[in-house]
């Protein structure tokens, strides 16, 4: 009988206790800054991705290293870097939605080159732009 008691006592601290606690926010919030140069490799003319991913005001993922395509122009090198970072993202949410039964996870990438930005968001591409289309369209598809 005193374990039942006991019992009971907890129940009830628990009962009327239970907004205390350490409790998170709803929405995660991560976001992700990348760049990358222009055929700046003086053996191949490989141009060079960078980025890092910022969680709760501290990286959580981070790379820098040589792309496997020769790009072609700045834009190209960008869309890359980009496409890359996004992936990354993709795993880090997929992760997170793993880990948290509740909440949103909202994922931002900061590009830096306007011209890679205006071709991941426009529906259209020209000629010059059509080489690099499938990077395109999987940043595009992420960001809607």
């Amino acid at each position: 009988m005193v374990h039942a008691g006991a019992l009971k006592r907890v129940l009830r601290y628990l009962a009327a206790t239970k907004n205390h606690g350490v409790f998170f926010k709803q929405i995660l919030k991560i976001d992700g800054f990348v760049d990358a140069d222009w055929g700046n490799c003086p053996d191949t003319r490989n141009s060079v991705t960078g980025y890092v991913m910022v969680m709760v005001g501290g990286p959580v993922n981070w790379a820098a290293r040589r792309q496997n395509i020769v790009a072609l122009s700045t834009a190209e090198a960008e869309s890359a870097s980009a496409c890359e970072a996004r992936q990354e993202g993709q795993a880090i949410e997929n992760i997170l939605m793993e880990l948290s039964a509740t909440g949103e996870i909202s994922f931002k990438l900061g590009v830096e080159s306007q011209t890679a930005i205006a071709l991941a968001t426009r529906p259209t591409y020209s000629r010059k732009t059509r080489h690099i289309e499938l990077r395109l369209h999987y940043v595009r598809e992420m960001a809607a």
